[in-house]
């Protein structure tokens, strides 16, 4: 876990909107993605302190879906995803918020910059081959490569383990969707000077909408997945102003 930004970053503005500007927040989930709510956000865990500058523990896994849905249904998705020997697997993806509205379990990804959306380093170490046969069998009706342990890997795990929850959570009523939570203005290092808060020095980063959707543009060439429609697996994409009133 990532340690929290103070005035600034995905995760301080996540938490800012979610304790700040709540309503707000999910009348624009619920205007972009049609879900009417109400939505129940799951809380995270504590953490030792000393660890965590938060003091909170994110969800990791799928350990959460266990005070959501029946006990046989929590089994088969746990005993199939256990059934891929990928290393620390219970610490394999860490969400940053989850939400349940409507029957559906949002797994929220939240960006501050275009710069966290990909990375140049190639994913999975050891358990490498087995995490890319993990997303090729989740997602069987997609052409799914090496290039998925690259710089888009975030995304295709996230989408490849959605499906794997879609397929059994739909056989109940209920359904999985991987939402991801773009903040405009949302990356700007400021301090407190005589009283006055000034901008860092080069603490502030291209997070206009624009260069958002140019980068996703690139992951989904990268990936294959330009002309696939995902609306199985993604909700439509929310844009969010963090600094409405500059």
């Amino acid at each position: 876990m990532a340690q929290i930004g103070h005035g600034y970053g995905s995760e301080f503005q996540l938490l800012r909107f979610l304790g700040h500007h709540r309503h707000f927040l999910e009348s624009t989930i619920s205007s972009t993605t049609g879900f009417k709510g109400p939505f129940d956000w799951i809380d995270f865990g504590f953490a030792d302190r000393m660890k965590s500058i938060s003091g909170d523990l994110e969800n990791k896994g799928l350990l959460f879906l266990e005070n959501i849905i029946d006990k046989e249904t929590y089994k088969s998705i746990d005993e199939e995803y256990k059934s891929y020997k990928i290393t620390d697997l219970d610490n394999w993806q860490n969400w940053d918020a989850i939400a349940v509205v409507d029957k559906t379990i949002l797994l929220v990804e939240a960006k501050a910059h275009k710069g966290e959306i990909g990375d140049k380093n190639r994913h999975g170490g050891k358990s490498g081959k087995e995490i890319l046969r993990f997303m090729q069998d989740q997602l069987p009706e997609i052409k799914v490569t090496e290039e998925w342990l690259m710089t888009y890997y975030q995304f295709a795990n996230r989408i490849a383990t959605t499906a794997l929850l879609e397929k059994h959570l739909s056989k109940i009523g209920f359904h999985a969707k991987a939402l991801f939570i773009y903040f405009i203005n949302g990356y700007c290092k400021r301090i407190e000077e005589d009283r006055r808060i000034i901008e860092v020095e080069g603490g502030k980063k291209d997070t206009s909408e624009a260069s958002f959707k140019k980068e996703i543009e690139k992951e989904l060439l990268e990936l294959g997945l330009s002309n696939i429609p995902l609306e199985k697996y993604v909700a439509p994409h929310i844009f969010i102003d963090a600094n409405p009133s500059k």
